[in-house]
């Protein structure tokens, strides 16, 4: 098996590697990746969008509610552990 490594690389010696990209630039890779990532994308439409909206806002509602309980609960609570 070292014997064919040997044969190959005495034949490619006086090839030049051949690149197959050149190297375009940083900035320039990146936004192609960018643009090409963006495309791949499932956007969502105007009446999702506002069906997600509502259910974040309905869901900030509750829980703000819940917790304002708890803590009014808790408020009077330790009041009253501090008046003993």
């Amino acid at each position: 098996m070292a014997i064919k490594t040997k044969e190959i690389a005495i034949k490619d010696k006086g090839k030049k590697p051949v690149k197959a990209n050149k190297p375009q630039g940083k900035k320039t890779n990146l936004f192609k990746g960018m643009i090409s990532e963006l495309k791949k994308v499932t956007w969502p439409t105007k009446k999702e969008v506002l069906v997600y909206t509502i259910i974040v806002v309905v869901t900030v509602i509750v829980f703000t509610i819940i917790i304002g309980f708890y803590d009014l609960i808790l408020k009077y609570l330790i009041e009253f552990l501090l008046s003993l």
